[in-house]
């Protein structure tokens, strides 16, 4: 990949969201995520310190997934909400070992799915894969089918099941 990319897009409230790995985006300093308003760009307050990979447009949030460990100078572990004018953690986000990414967000029914490659899901044990919903993460799935033993690149709900692809097995 070349130096600096943009990997997601979505749109909320008649603004294109984007994130990537960027330092700005039209001459306006926007550390890895910002928004255009169809003249201007602009930050989402100091950004994120590291990659975005997902973004997830729901009602009037974006939820922003990825590399990254803070999200507007606070600690927001790979995952986080902006609600237009500011950053919210998503509990303690995600974790494990190893080089953790959310490269994947979908929203289905009020519920907000996260998949990549992780461990930890607010603290719970969330193999690659969890739920956000009623402001707590959880595992999808429970002993041996706890998520998938693979990186999740992609998630759709569609006639009420949840489809995931990546290099899964």
């Amino acid at each position: 990949l070349p130096e600096h990319y943009v990997t997601a897009l979505a749109v909320v409230g008649g603004y294109l969201y984007a994130g990537g790995r960027f330092p700005s985006a039209g001459g306006v300093a926007a550390s890895n995520v910002a928004r255009f308003d169809g003249s201007n760009w602009s930050s989402l307050g100091s950004g994120t310190d590291d990659t975005v990979q997902a973004l997830l447009a729901s009602g009037n949030d974006v939820y922003v997934g990825g590399y990254f460990a803070n999200a507007g100078g606070s600690a927001h572990s790979r995952v986080a909400r902006w609600d237009g004018t500011g950053w919210h953690a998503m509990g303690t986000g995600i974790g494990g070992s190893g080089h953790l990414s959310v490269w994947s967000l979908h929203e289905h029914a009020g519920v907000v799915y996260a998949g990549g490659y992780f461990s930890s899901a607010g603290g719970q044990v969330a193999n690659n894969l969890a739920r956000w919903s009623g402001g707590a993460w959880s595992s999808v799935g429970t002993g041996i089918d706890n998520g998938v033993s693979g990186g999740v690149q992609s998630l759709l709900v569609a006639d009420g099941i949840l489809h995931v692809g990546g290099p899964v097995s």
